[in-house]
């Protein structure tokens, strides 16, 4: 069906110069048909750089470091990498709390399994699928924000972690190097 949508379709938007590559070169889109518009910003309101207690609170972070995903929880994700990374990163600033915040696409029982298994469980936070204002809520408390995606079409979520004054750590993955 999105095959034909694109054989059929007079313009294609791509979020981001990959996903205009890989419209093109796996999906046998027309060039030509397609326009780049990458979106246009993020919200703002309640982002900043100062951490809202609330959200820390609710969580349960206390005075840990927080390393913050936002996203759903799948393979394409990445976040088996982050859940290897745990324990180095642990060893080297120790009172750390790894905060993923999103919906679960089959993943969260292996990654829970992993943790359990290099002994880092107890630093690894899911709370699943929150409202727009509590994420917005939840920027603010991280003290680096994580997005090792496997694909990524463009990774607004950088944006919002950027606009409230978070450094991010991304992977090399499609959008995220637009």
């Amino acid at each position: 069906v999105g095959r034909f949508a694109f054989k059929v379709a007079k313009r294609v938007i791509a979020v981001s110069e990959f996903t205009k590559y890989y419209m093109v070169n796996h999906l046998g889109v027309d060039e030509g048909k397609i326009t780049v518009i990458p979106p246009s910003g993020v919200e703002q309101n309640g982002l900043g750089p100062h951490p809202t207690q609330s959200f820390r609170d609710t969580v349960g972070l206390n005075d840990h470091k927080v390393a913050l995903f936002v996203g759903h929880i799948s393979p394409r994700k990445g976040l088996k990498h982050l859940v290897r990374a745990m324990p180095a990163v642990l060893d080297a600033i120790g009172n750390v709390k790894f905060v993923v915040i999103g919906p679960d696409r089959g993943e969260e029982a292996a990654l829970m399994k992993l943790a359990a298994r290099l002994g880092t469980s107890d630093s690894l936070i899911f709370t699943g699928h929150l409202n727009h204002g509590t994420v917005m809520d939840a920027y603010p408390t991280a003290d680096v924000f994580v997005l090792p995606s496997e694909y990524e079409a463009f990774g607004i979520v950088l944006l919002e972690a950027m606009a409230a004054g978070r450094p991010v750590i991304a992977s090399r993955a499609g959008g995220t190097m637009d």
